[in-house]
């Protein structure tokens, strides 16, 4: 397989089917959780519709987020960009960030997979570790440590800034890219899980649609174009100083083939 492409062996669903008589009573006890989330994914998609009881559901559940920032500083360059991200944060969420010339809600990231306190905190947490990897604040370490300030050695050491791990990338990568998909159109996200998930062959896809092959190769390269667009977007969105390549991306979804088939 190319680096740059997008094909990925997924193992088909029917290798994952569940007795669900059998594991019922473990289903039973995540109810409650999954109504939460189902709720808190609600609230997400109102508050980006301009409902106020909504937004300040939002602005509620992001009450414990610079605690938990503040909790992870050592350092009084860290606090205030800690602030500075809690304060930007409600406005990135409702009002949205700068995409193709136009705002898009960073809520519209939001897949409800968790609860959405713990996905808040999960994105704040992601910018101020990027932060930290950053040329600027690497050049504040530089500088400090000419008069032996401890403070941002202990930060860098708390926060393992170096890299990121692999599981905090795969984080943030799923919810890039269940974005991505989520906003495709009906055929196109028909045509990609045909071909993808079920290996149907383009010429085969293209007697099923009544459409000559080369259009379904054609819709297929660009709908795998703008999810390749809108996943590097949504990684620097969510993670600004994540050095990373839509290569990079792809090694990763090869490694974990679940990722796409959970995301469609």
């Amino acid at each position: 397989m190319q680096a740059n492409s997008f094909q990925v062996s997924v193992i088909p669903a029917k290798a994952f089917a569940v007795d669900f008589k059998q594991v019922g009573g473990y289903f039973a006890g995540l109810a409650g959780l999954s109504m939460g989330i189902e709720n808190d994914l609600s609230v997400a998609l109102q508050a980006m519709e301009g409902n106020q009881e909504a937004i300040m559901k939002v602005r509620s559940e992001l009450s414990s987020v610079l605690g938990v920032l503040l909790s992870k500083c050592r350092d009084k360059s860290s606090e205030e960009k800690a602030r500075e991200i809690a304060d930007s944060l409600p406005a990135d969420l409702i009002v949205g960030v700068p995409r193709d010339g136009k705002n898009v809600p960073l809520l519209k990231m939001y897949q409800g997979r968790a609860p959405l306190r713990s996905w808040l905190t999960v994105v704040a947490l992601s910018r101020l570790k990027s932060w930290w990897r950053s040329p600027q604040y690497r050049n504040l370490v530089r500088m400090r440590d000419e008069h032996d300030d401890r403070d941002f050695t202990e930060t860098l050491a708390a926060a393992g800034s170096d890299s990121p791990s692999d599981s905090e990338i795969v984080a943030i990568l799923s919810d890039a890219l269940a974005e991505a998909l989520g906003g495709l159109s009906s055929r196109a996200s028909v045509i990609l899980r045909l071909v993808h998930i079920h290996d149907v062959e383009q010429q085969r896809l293209a007697v099923m649609l009544n459409c000559h092959a080369a259009t379904i190769s054609r819709e297929l390269a660009q709908t795998q174009d703008g999810i390749r667009k809108q996943v590097m977007w949504g990684l620097k969105i969510l993670d600004p100083y994540l050095d990373i390549t839509w290569d990079d991306c792809i090694s990763l979804l090869e490694e974990r083939p679940g990722l796409i088939s959970e995301a469609l």
